[in-house]
């Protein structure tokens, strides 16, 4: 299998199948892709909710359900990166869904040192439409550049989502497992030292996320937190820079510290 689709999923609801019937629908043949299924918290009745969808399906899509009884995001991506099989993978939120051609675009564009970004839209969780958005409007300006840079593709390298990435450039990476907001930020910071070339997909290949009021990122945080949390993601900024400091892009080192300190005037956390 050329690619491994990670999604990690807590008391999964019927987001999780929708996500699901989306890489049902793929152009990618299903013999080029997997996806993996990280079961975190609680496992009944949900395990056996899943397994009953990958009975029905199995000859649609390659779907394995690996559980841990640890919580957290950051822990279900790590075991899923740990088990990944195939050369490239890509995160998708179980309350997200994709478009037909999405992995099909990221794949024909991949490299084993490169990042492939796809556009993004997102979808209102009462109506169910899609709408532009920060990260819409953002590609629309990196999909004009032949060559988009670190510091113009900023904003898109904030999330895991919405791309696919070379197992080369994970390496022995993970995510930090000691923070609950700005996880996907450190990652892709951490990474992008072996990350040499970005391009982006066509339109049509398109990741959307639904925006949800009760989510981690939606929620409403007190100024004391939001100060406490600058503090630790800066200084952990910080430390993954000075280990090997030539080896990053400075600017786009900035626009990381830049990003946290703006997150100190809004109380919702936004992606960034």
């Amino acid at each position: 299998m050329s690619v491994s689709v990670i999604i990690p999923t807590y008391k999964p609801q019927e987001y999780l199948f929708n996500c699901l019937d989306s890489l049902c629908l793929q152009t990618l043949n299903k013999d080029q892709f997997e996806v993996i299924i990280v079961l975190n918290g609680p496992k009944n009745p949900y395990f056996d909710l899943i397994d009953s969808y990958i009975q029905t399906h199995f000859d649609i899509i390659n779907i394995r359900t690996l559980y841990s009884d640890i919580p957290g995001v950051s822990n279900a991506r790590n075991k899923g990166i740990d088990e990944a099989l195939s050369k490239y993978i890509t995160f998708i939120d179980d309350d997200d869904v994709v478009s037909k051609t999405f992995l099909e675009e990221l794949l024909a564009k991949a490299h084993e040192d490169c990042l492939v970004i796809s556009n993004v839209y997102g979808i209102d969780d009462t109506t169910g439409k899609a709408y532009e958005y920060l990260l819409s409007k953002e590609y629309k300006k990196i999909a004009r550049i032949e060559t988009p840079s670190f510091f113009t593709a900023r904003r898109l390298l904030s999330p895991v989502w919405c791309k696919i990435i070379p197992q080369k450039v994970i390496n022995g990476d993970r995510f930090p497992t000691d923070f609950a907001l700005g996880e996907d930020s450190l990652f892709m910071f951490n990474i992008s030292r072996r990350i040499k070339d970005i391009r982006i997909t066509s339109p049509d290949a398109v990741y959307y996320v639904r925006h949800r009021n009760g989510s981690a990122s939606r929620r409403h945080y007190s100024y004391w937190f939001r100060i406490l949390l600058a503090f630790r993601t800066t200084f952990r900024y910080f430390f993954i820079y000075i280990r090997t400091p030539f080896s990053y892009n400075f600017p786009f080192f900035m626009t990381r510290i830049a990003a946290t300190l703006r997150k100190l005037a809004r109380k919702a956390y936004e992606t960034e």
